[in-house]
């Protein structure tokens, strides 16, 4: 709908129509850029770093794979242009405005194994690279390098547009963006984060313990960081589930824990 010559248009009101869809109104690029930023940081920042220290191979390649799709779609958004199917993702980064380098370096990153351990520097350098475009485009101005932690800022500035209306956007599409940010789903996921933290104060694991079993602002930015991609039918199950052992003494985040002793803790698991 966007590409390709026009032959004729005398009205140009063919013409001014494609111009209306050559990109995402800026509520909603705003509202996808925010998503994006909040996957970069869970499969690259964290998810990775987790996976390289158990030695998961296979949630290594997943965790990388996760981050370069981000990767790409906030280097498409950033320059408010869609992103194309997957086989031309990264062929068609070569027309980036924006963000010039950031093909070269999701390319360099690629080549490396998945196991190396080059990567989570190179995560942290292209993190850094989307972080400075934020700030040029004045969509935050903090340094903080943990994307998600940016997410809220770009959703801060997508809320400011849609309160003060500077962008023409339907109501029933203003419903849509705010789904996910809704006062429900917030009271949910803080419930459960709470609920988590709890249980995992008593877990006693072995072979290891995650970066934020014992800090609580970590651990409450990368769990809301998962729980705000969830549905709320999905979060409010997940909550009983909690809730509903918890009275029954049943720790689920202690059993999580070992059954992981599986692969980061064999001997004791036997």
């Amino acid at each position: 709908a966007v590409n390709g010559a026009i032959f004729t248009d005398e009205l140009g009101e063919f013409t001014r129509r494609r111009e209306d869809f050559s990109q995402y109104p800026e509520p909603v690029r705003l509202f996808r850029l925010a998503r994006a930023l909040s996957k970069m940081a869970q499969a690259g920042q964290y998810n990775y770093s987790r996976a390289q220290k158990r030695g998961d191979l296979g949630m290594m390649y997943s965790s990388l794979a996760e981050f370069v799709q981000a990767t790409a779609e906030v280097g498409y958004l950033l320059n408010r242009s869609y992103m194309p199917f997957y086989k031309w993702r990264i062929r068609g980064m070569e027309q980036f405005k924006r963000l010039k380098k950031l093909k070269s370096m999701l390319e360099h990153l690629m080549k490396k194994t998945a196991d190396s351990a080059e990567i989570p520097d190179e995560i942290g350098v292209i993190c850094a690279y989307v972080l400075e475009e934020l700030k040029v485009q004045n969509l935050t101005k903090s340094s903080e390098s943990f994307l998600d932690v940016q997410k809220e800022f770009v959703l801060h500035r997508m809320r400011e547009l849609l309160k003060t209306k500077k962008m023409p956007i339907k109501e029933d599409t203003m419903d849509t963006l705010l789904k996910d940010m809704s006062e429900n789903k917030k009271t949910l996921v803080d419930q459960i984060v709470a609920e988590e933290w709890k249980q995992f104060q008593k877990a006693r694991n072995e072979g290891g313990e995650a970066e934020c079993q014992h800090n609580w602002p970590t651990f409450e930015i990368m769990r809301k960081s998962q729980f705000y991609t969830w549905d709320e039918d999905v979060l409010s199950s997940y909550l009983d589930d909690l809730t509903q052992a918890a009275r029954i003494g049943w720790n689920i985040v202690a059993e999580k824990y070992a059954r992981m002793m599986e692969h980061t803790a064999p001997n004791q698991y036997r």
